[in-house]
């Protein structure tokens, strides 16, 4: 009867390590999926603005303008200006290991994202009639040559959204 009882709890125990195992690897195989998957698809034949955010500033001094533009169009575009009441210009600021440069529009090729953060692509947002403080928002028009005009509400934050 004992030897009854030792199979039947090896067994038992075996088939909840079975049990668990399996359910690990479910679990493994969903979250290897969830990464395999990449980001969000593009939008469809749409430019939108993702994750939007401007570092915060005095008045008269100068911020950055940080975000990711997804072009799910099927032609490229160009981001030409970033405008709002509060800011003298912008222009696109590119940091490289080589040099640190200005120009005056962004390309955005089609069905791509791009990204502007920080210690690279980014917009200048220069001579703020205002200060830019910490937890407010900064309504902004972006204008683009093939899709117009996005008027964006960006968070002004010290570091990316999702890092507070």
């Amino acid at each position: 009867m004992l030897r009854s009882l030792e199979v039947r709890s090896v067994f038992g125990t075996f088939t909840l390590c079975v049990a668990l195992l399996l359910g690990a690897g479910c679990q493994s195989g969903s979250q290897d999926e969830q990464e395999a998957s990449g980001p969000p698809p593009l939008p469809d034949d749409e430019l939108a603005i993702e994750n939007p955010w401007a570092q915060p500033a005095s008045a008269g001094s100068t911020s950055a303008l940080y975000m990711t533009i997804a072009n799910g169009r099927q032609g490229a575009d160009t981001l030409v200006e970033a405008s709002a009441p509060i800011i003298d210009s912008s222009e696109v600021h590119r940091i490289t290991a080589a040099d640190t440069s200005s120009r005056s529009g962004l390309p955005v090729p089609a069905r791509t994202r791009v990204t502007l953060a920080p210690g690279s692509t980014h917009v200048k947002l220069v001579n703020l009639g205002q200060s830019l403080d910490e937890n407010s928002t900064l309504i902004l028009n972006l204008e683009f040559a093939q899709s117009g005009l996005q008027r964006v509400r960006v968070p002004v934050q010290s570091s990316p959204p999702g890092q507070q």
